[in-house]
């Protein structure tokens, strides 16, 4: 993870994202957003590892690429990739 990502502040959610992984479509609670990657609850991805990219949608209005960077128990952690920051930062400012 990029240092730029750890010390990104984080947003609580309370809400499902639709994750695309190998022709699979999967809706998934997230815990937190930062303008760097998503933290979602683990159950029902242990297709995905370390390495992975798949695509999340963020709102109606976009999607964004995404690579796991982590996994524990009850957790899956994505980093943003491709150049959306413009994107999640308005999307974050929406929530705050």
């Amino acid at each position: 993870m990029s240092e730029q990502q750890r010390n990104a502040p984080r947003v609580p959610l309370d809400k499902d994202f639709e994750i695309f992984f190998n022709g699979f479509s999967l809706e998934v609670p997230a815990r937190n957003i930062s303008i760097g990657g998503l933290c979602l609850d683990f159950s029902g991805l242990d297709g995905l590892k370390s390495g992975d990219i798949c695509r999340v949608t963020i709102s109606d209005d976009f999607e964004v690429n995404a690579k796991v960077v982590g996994k524990t128990l009850s957790t899956i952690h994505l980093q943003f990739i491709g150049g959306a920051e413009r994107d999640i930062n308005s999307y974050i400012d929406q929530l705050t």
